[in-house]
């Protein structure tokens, strides 16, 4: 694929901005909004400008999420970008398009060329924009997920170096995420939860977007869920929460389009799996019978929060006692993943049922998985990273202070000026009310005073 330099127009960048949407629709969203694509799709058949075309075919990709028209808007908004040399159109497009293919199953190959695509355009303009970082923390992701755990590591550790090198935030918020992911695929659940806490304060300082802070909590809550911090747990869970709700009335107020039952169905979820640590099971049902109100939000293939709601279901069946049940929701969450933790359990239940070469054969696959995840070279490779994620947080944090002193300083710097400048003025009615008697004490103290403030700007000013 050709493309030519582009150039910021941020006219028509502002008009695209406020029609992205954060969440992916549903397809019964897709028919409710049928009127609204109806009449996008006239507009276009209209050939209009480009300022005119980009607003529409971004609003469009959105209606069409993680659907193959998706990409076919995404694609022409490319073109009509091109036209006009509007380079945060074209970031924006690409954006979207590597998270399409990152969503998508088996679409690695399909990611990993349009990371290249993204990799290449901002090579040649010498940039370093969101959208790099982005796709490329996909990519790293993509290679984890898919247990090529060195070559992940690898290529996070370079991402999260050019962004220390670039000081590019969100670049060091996307690998902040890569490596709470990265601490829980070795269970490492402890490192995972202050990994991801960096990653929400860098996203606080950016402004924030809520569709990445939902992301963060929901993988802080799995991570802390695991620590046995049950009191912890509860205020993420009540943050979670909270934040949903206002998103849900967002839709109502706003006619805004966020997909908040799929949150609502990882919420209750993650509240059974509390609960069901706790032993308490009256609360673990009440909450398990809520996430099934939501069943079935998920908006791709193999959804995380499918993931969760079926582990917690089996769970919840296993510690009540219907063995069967449990066995017929932990397989089918074996067929969409097959985790040490998920196996043991179902290994657990088939110790009861007096099933030996079954448990044989999980056991195998289990010690397969974790010296696969226990690799050395791999661990060393985490632990590289955490150095350097510890020694930028270090360099961030001298100088938070530094500027902290510096600011402190400015302020006795500013007040001292304000002083003496008042005093001076002053000067002559002072001398009229204290007399003779007291003007050699003022000057000495207006001397005084004007030295330590020219020490105080001379530390200002270093």
């Amino acid at each position: 694929m050709q493309h030519t330099f582009f150039k910021y127009h941020p006219s028509i960048w502002k008009v695209t901005g406020l029609l992205l949407l954060l969440f992916v629709l549903p397809a019964s969203a897709i028919r409710e909004h049928k009127t609204e694509i109806d009449s996008l799709n006239r507009i276009l058949s209209e050939h209009p400008s480009p300022c005119r075309s980009i607003p529409v075919l971004s609003r469009l990709a959105k209606l069409h999420e993680q659907k193959p028209e998706q990409v076919v808007y995404l694609k022409e908004q490319i073109k009509e970008a091109e036209k006009i040399d509007s380079i945060q159109a074209v970031y924006a497009a690409l954006s979207e398009i590597s998270v399409y293919y990152y969503n998508m199953k088996n679409g690695s190959d399909s990611l990993t060329y349009w990371v290249q695509q993204i990799d290449s355009i901002t090579h040649k303009r010498n940039e370093y924009p969101d959208v790099l970082f982005r796709a490329k923390s996909l990519y790293c992701q993509d290679l984890l997920w898919n247990g090529n755990y060195e070559e992940s590591m690898n290529r996070i550790t370079d991402l999260y170096q050019l962004a220390v090198e670039k000081k590019q935030n969100y670049g060091l918020m996307r690998c902040s995420e890569c490596l709470g992911q990265i601490y829980q695929a070795i269970r490492r659940d402890s490192d995972a939860v202050v990994a991801f806490q960096d990653g929400l304060d860098r996203l606080e300082q950016l402004g924030g977007d809520e569709e990445t802070k939902l992301r963060l909590i929901s993988y802080q809550i799995e991570s802390n869920l695991r620590t046995d911090a049950y009191e912890k747990t509860a205020g993420m869970l009540a943050a979670y929460k909270e934040l949903i709700d206002k998103l849900k009335e967002l839709n109502t107020t706003h006619n805004s389009l966020y997909m908040v039952d799929r949150e609502y169905w990882l919420l209750y979820s993650f509240y059974t799996d509390l609960y069901l640590q706790e032993n308490k099971l009256d609360k673990a049902k009440e909450a398990l019978d809520m996430a099934t109100r939501f069943e079935g939000s998920e908006f791709v293939e193999g959804d995380y929060a499918c993931r969760v709601y079926l582990s917690v279901k089996s769970r919840y069946y296993a510690q009540s006692g219907d063995l069967s049940s449990a066995l017929y929701h932990i397989d089918k969450l074996l067929e969409q993943e097959r985790l040490p933790e998920v196996l043991q359990l179902k290994a657990d239940i088939l110790k009861k049922q007096g099933k030996q070469d079954e448990i044989l054969a999980l056991y195998d696959e289990i010690d397969t998985y974790n010296t696969k995840r226990s690799n050395e070279m791999f661990l060393r490779q985490v632990n590289q990273l955490r150095t350097l994620h510890d020694i930028n947080f270090e360099i961030a944090l001298k100088e938070k202070i530094k500027n902290n002193q510096k600011q402190i300083r400015q302020e006795r710097y500013q007040l001292l000026f304000f002083y003496l400048t008042d005093h001076h003025i002053n000067n002559n009615s002072v001398h009229s009310i204290h007399l003779h008697s007291s003007d050699t004490t003022f000057e000495k103290r207006f001397i005084t005073g004007k030295e330590h403030f020219a020490e105080v700007k001379r530390e200002t000013d270093t």
